[in-house]
């Protein structure tokens, strides 16, 4: 036998180290490719109204456009209170420990301990007499560490990874539905009480027409229908200004349940209303379809099928050989003052070989169980996406069409004031009887409820369309948004799998 020269043993022990590597960097298993959806426009087709001159699109807080600062607290309080937000921070902490606890296969797992014992054995036994006392002293280190040979630890962190940031765009879908949940609700009070407010106007106008009415009455100048059509108003608007009142008091109890307060209908919610708000600013016209990129729930479906791709590769990998390498070092010693000596030093070092070899088709079956996950994750995300467009579209061309409305029903309910304005002019001549003014004043109070809803409407779409879209069309990260330390509480400590 030729004895190899302490030269060719490093060559030797060099060239196993470079196999070593490279069979711990042959990963099996897909690799993840962003599935493509067919027919995706580059822009959306809904048709927008033409961005004005002066419009500057929605600004990164773009709850500010309602020039409302209680809005503005009001959400900050939400995101700071609102048990779901809590939740779903609390739900990207786990994601981010379990991530962490994959991360830990990089490095060896170090054990220390020790241990001490006393041990009698009598001499009777042995025919002898006396006994014999036996002490033992250990101190030890245990280390082991598993080679990543097939790629199988590296998926796992890498499934963990987008188990985290799929966690942590959850977490944003919640917050930014929280966000529009508070302004839907706020502008919910905010109609319900310019309602209320235009009900009590009615209501004061028919009963200066119920004493005008009453005092030609008595005159003889009316006949008793007059009178009791007067009447029937008046009790009507009372009806209405009651209801008025309950729907106010639902709207706000609404908004404390966002908020995380206990439902009491406070009336310091929603002290302004929707006639002092400023025009919201044009939406641009052409909106990119890539847009709908940074929308949170998208981002999260596709970071859980990521990682259920990932979790094809770890389940391949258990079908191949496993290699783990376990050391131990330290003393033992009869005597504890000798613990510590050179003579009383131990070591050992092992390499462990396992393969599933009777249970390969459990193992088999739990890779196609992976694969039938990662296909039900893609067809989720392809689904998402799709809902997204469809969401975006119908957003568009809610937004423009309550546009319209309102600007067609604040012509209705000028004319609605001049015809009422004519009518009563008639009647106190003596041209017209009183169902023209009566039918004058429900057209007007019918106007100006329908623009009252209608203004609300125009809002809450404008506000469905900034949550389909994932945020302002002109903010694509969301790195500008003022309540970012608010919300990310629950936010990525950064680095990689």
């Amino acid at each position: 036998m030729t004895a190899r020269t302490p030269g060719a043993k490093g060559r030797t022990a060099a060239a196993g180290l470079i196999l070593l590597t490279l069979a711990a960097g042959c990963a099996v298993g897909p690799e993840y490719e962003r599935p493509d959806v067919t027919a995706v426009p580059s822009a959306y087709a809904a048709a927008s109204a033409p961005a004005s001159a002066d419009s500057v699109g929605a600004p990164s807080a773009w709850w500010l456009d309602f020039g409302v600062p209680e809005v503005d607290a009001l959400v900050r309080e939400a995101l700071a209170a609102n048990p779901d937000v809590a939740a779903a921070a609390a739900r990207v902490m786990e994601a981010r420990a379990r991530l962490q606890g994959a991360r830990s296969t990089r490095v060896p797992s170090v054990e220390i301990g020790g241990s001490a014992s006393r041990s009698k054995m009598t001499l009777s036994r042995f025919g002898g007499r006396g006994s014999i006392y036996n002490n033992f002293f250990s101190a030890t280190a245990d280390a082991a560490y598993e080679l990543d040979l097939w790629g199988r630890l590296s998926r796992t962190r890498q499934a963990a990874w987008a188990s985290l940031l799929a966690g942590e765009a959850e977490r944003r879908t919640v917050t930014q539905a929280l966000i529009a949940e508070v302004v839907r609700a706020w502008l919910g009070i905010a109609e319900s009480a310019d309602q209320l407010s235009l009900g009590q106007r009615t209501q004061a106008t028919y009963e200066r027409n119920l004493a005008m009415v009453e005092d030609r009455y008595l005159r003889g100048v009316v006949s008793s229908l007059d009178l009791h059509l007067a009447r029937q108003n008046l009790a009507t608007a009372r009806a209405r200004s009651a209801q008025a009142v309950q729907d106010l008091s639902a709207a706000r109890q609404r908004l404390e349940l966002l908020l995380g307060r206990y439902p009491a209908g406070a009336e310091s919610l929603g002290a302004g209303g929707l006639a002092a708000l400023p025009a919201l600013p044009a939406v641009p016209p052409g909106l990119p379809s890539s847009l709908l990129e940074r929308r949170p729930d998208i981002v999260a479906a596709e970071m859980r099928l990521l990682a259920a791709t990932a979790g094809v590769g770890a389940a391949k990998a258990d079908l191949f050989p496993r290699l783990a390498l376990t050391g131990q070092a330290g003393y033992n010693s009869s005597l504890l003052e000798d613990l510590l000596e050179d003579a009383s030093s131990i070591w050992s070092l092992a390499g462990n070989l396992a393969m599933p070899l009777l249970n390969r088709g459990g193992r088999k079956a739990e890779v196609e169980a992976a694969r039938a996950r990662a296909e039900a994750a893609r067809a989720d995300y392809v689904k998402t996406v799709l809902q997204g467009f469809r969401e975006v579209e119908a957003a568009l061309v809610a937004d423009r069409v309550q546009g319209e409305r309102r600007a067609a029903l604040r012509e209705s309910a000028e004319h609605a004031r001049r015809s009422l304005a004519v009518a009563d002019d008639r009647y106190r001549q003596g041209l017209d009887n009183f169902l023209f003014v009566l039918d004058s004043q429900r057209r007007l109070f019918q106007a100006e409820s329908d623009l009252l809803r209608t203004e609300r409407a125009w809002r809450e779409a404008r506000v469905g369309l900034i949550a389909a879209l994932g945020g302002p069309w002109d903010e694509v990260d969301g790195s500008r948004d003022p309540v970012a330390s608010t919300a990310n509480d629950a936010a990525l400590s950064g680095g990689r799998p």
